[in-house]
């Protein structure tokens, strides 16, 4: 439950720990109790990284990306999409990004939960309503050079990849019924996502754009990871081919 949400290039390295078992109960405890002096005193080891993905997404094999994440889940997508931004921005050609997350919703701020009250906004747009933990570090979207040219799209199951924009997030609240009347933020629909529809649009991306291969990463439950893996193998045609890896994060 302990994941590096920050990305290599950013100065600050985070960490989302979620309060699952004994230890990471008492270190919340702590937190809480006593967060001013705990930052005078506090001292981590470290050790790895140990693995890596198994998709390359260092090298400039992939130039379509898709991000799956589960509750919290979203940590380690999260540090590996900011990574990929970044690297667009200092000009590696990536031409679409995906971020697919499924959550719960929470009236109230914290945890893995969406914060549906506290959306955060990069000027005065819109973006995720991200718990309050991820502040400030949201998604590092690069300058595009034309301000017709978004460089994030808020998305609904309806949008096209092959639109105008780099990184397209799509959010879930799956504890929302589609009939009920909550007042959801843009980009983010009640109920699960349709992982076959999703595929189903890249590929569709990936053919008018002439790329053969998307790399998709996963981290979430079983029942996510599944999903994507059959969704990766029906839609991997002579024309297009999915490239998938997946962690399993099922707190």
């Amino acid at each position: 439950p302990i994941s590096i949400s920050s990305s290599p290039h950013q100065e600050v390295v985070t960490f989302h720990i979620k309060a699952v078992g004994n230890w990471t109960n008492a270190l919340q405890k702590l937190a809480d109790e006593e967060f001013e002096d705990l930052l005078s005193h506090l001292s981590l080891l470290l050790d790895g990284p140990v693995g890596a993905p198994s998709v390359d997404l260092e090298s400039n094999r992939y130039k379509l990306v898709l991000f799956f994440a589960g509750g919290v889940g979203v940590t380690p997508m999260f540090s590996l999409c900011n990574n990929l931004l970044h690297k667009a921005e200092l000009g590696r050609d990536i031409r679409k990004i995906g971020f697919v997350w499924s959550t719960r919703a929470n009236k109230h701020t914290g945890g893995d939960h969406m914060d549906i009250e506290n959306t955060q906004y990069l000027g005065e747009n819109p973006l995720l309503p991200m718990p309050s933990s991820f502040t400030p570090n949201l998604f590092q979207i690069p300058r595009t050079e034309s301000p017709d040219a978004p460089g994030l799209v808020l998305s609904t199951p309806e949008t096209s990849y092959s639109d105008d924009g780099l990184l397209f997030t799509e959010c879930y609240m799956t504890n929302v019924e589609k009939n009920e009347s909550m007042a959801l933020p843009n980009g983010v629909t009640a109920g699960r996502p349709d992982i076959n529809q999703i595929f189903k649009r890249m590929s569709a991306a990936a053919e008018n754009m002439g790329e053969k291969r998307v790399a998709v990463c996963v981290c979430g439950p079983e029942a996510m990871i599944k999903q994507c893996k059959a969704a990766a193998i029906k839609y991997s045609t002579g024309n297009v081919y999915f490239d998938l890896h997946s962690e399993l994060f099922e707190f």
